[in-house]
């Protein structure tokens, strides 16, 4: 059967003890990089303007990976904390 060029073509995969393992050694390699496991969905991009909720943003977290400052705001909204209003620019380690 021939789709049609604009017709998306799906597979649809078992989830497999090889995929459970793959998932896992992934996990396990983003808490190796990281020292926790980021999240999916990103609170922060590059050169985002925190909002004022955030304030005062802590001096050590400047120049920090932007996944580590996702973190910490996720922490920090969970938590009742506060951060910063300044822009943020990643700065690679």
């Amino acid at each position: 059967m021939i789709l049609p060029a604009n017709v998306a073509k799906h597979q649809v995969v078992a989830y497999t003890e090889k995929s459970q393992d793959k998932h896992e050694s992934r996990h396990i390699q983003l808490v190796r990089e990281y020292g926790f496991h980021p999240r999916s969905k990103v609170q922060v991009e590059d050169g985002a303007l925190l909002p004022r909720k955030f304030e005062p943003f802590p001096d050590d977290m400047y120049g920090r990976p932007l996944e580590e400052i996702d973190n910490f705001i996720y922490e920090e909204c969970t938590n009742g904390g506060s951060l910063s209003h300044k822009q943020i620019q990643h700065h690679p380690k």
